[in-house]
């Protein structure tokens, strides 16, 4: 089940990026209030970067250059907003400016 959880993370974290227009509050709260469970459930930096790779592989070729990054920067921003400051997803999404 977690991996499940991973993957809709990864997903709709990659969408948000590669949206041709700007994503909306309730696409924010939705991946942030998922990776905010995620993160809470003790996953691993290894289960993310195996994940994430895969996932990475499976995009156009144009997106595989940019989506480990923008993976990993998502992943590291969340984690210090979730876990070390217990942000809730409103203020996180508020602080993107997505809501």
């Amino acid at each position: 089940m977690k991996c499940l959880g991973l993957w809709i993370f990864f997903l709709a974290a990659i969408s948000l990026t590669y949206a041709a227009n700007k994503p909306n509050c309730k696409s924010c709260l939705t991946v942030a209030e998922v990776g905010k469970d995620i993160l809470s459930s003790g996953v691993t930096d290894d289960e993310l970067k195996s994940i994430g790779d895969i996932l990475c592989a499976s995009l156009p070729t144009f997106a595989r250059s940019f989506c480990p990054s923008t993976i990993q920067t998502v992943y590291q921003n969340l984690r210090k907003q979730f876990v070390v400051k217990k942000t809730t997803p409103q203020t996180v999404c508020t602080k993107v400016k997505m809501c």
